[in-house]
């Protein structure tokens, strides 16, 4: 559960997952408010995830980026190439690989989303909605184990 009562792009970004259907939203306070001649209603609404919602929804990690927080699954990453790997030296576990690749399988609701949230919130969709057409390049670690070459996240931990 999420409670929003100011308008901001917070607003606008789980309107926009409401109008997806990823999110369901109830007003749950309104109270006439006033400064010095303007008059005007302070809503405050709850939001929570639907159903649907909750088959793309992963909590966020302890000890992550993320936060309290977590994302939705918007699609697939499929590898393009390998443009390079710079291998490591002597005694070094930890190489980094350069490489392309695409979003597939991007459900209708991620396109909607990107399309009723844009110039309002910075993300990545629509980025990797327009890598099926031009692939992205990225570059990661990926660390030397005993079961071959694994990628490793910025925070250590083996995937």
């Amino acid at each position: 559960t999420i409670r929003e009562s100011a308008l901001s792009r917070d607003v606008i970004m789980l309107d926009a997952l409401v109008g997806a259907g990823l999110l369901s939203k109830k007003e749950i306070s309104r109270r006439n408010i006033s400064w010095g001649s303007a008059k005007g209603t302070h809503i405050t609404y709850t939001y929570d995830l639907t159903d649907a919602a909750k088959q793309a929804y992963t909590p966020a990690n302890p000890g992550t980026s993320a936060g309290t927080g977590g994302s939705f699954c918007y699609g697939r990453a499929e590898l393009v190439s390998i443009e390079e790997f710079a291998r490591p030296g002597d005694g070094e576990t930890t190489a980094w690989v350069t490489y392309s690749y695409k979003v597939t399988d991007i459900p209708g609701w991620a396109r909607e989303w990107a399309e009723k949230t844009k110039g309002f919130v910075s993300s990545d969709i629509p980025e990797d909605i327009n890598s099926e057409q031009t692939p992205l390049k990225n570059q990661q670690p990926f660390a030397l184990t005993d079961e071959g070459w694994v990628y490793q996240n910025i925070f250590g931990a083996r995937l």
